[in-house]
């Protein structure tokens, strides 16, 4: 498995079980802009 999909399978997870799909999809989101955003910093 890739360590994407185990990383999206882990966050999920440790979400609580009420999550809505609107809030996985706002964590997933910020996750991407955080590492993003950190990924330019390095730069």
């Amino acid at each position: 498995m890739s360590t994407v999909k185990n990383e999206v399978i882990k966050l999920i997870q440790e979400m609580p079980e009420e999550s809505t799909l609107a809030d996985i999809m706002a964590e997933l989101y910020f996750k991407q802009k955080v590492e993003h955003n950190l990924f330019n910093f390095s730069i």
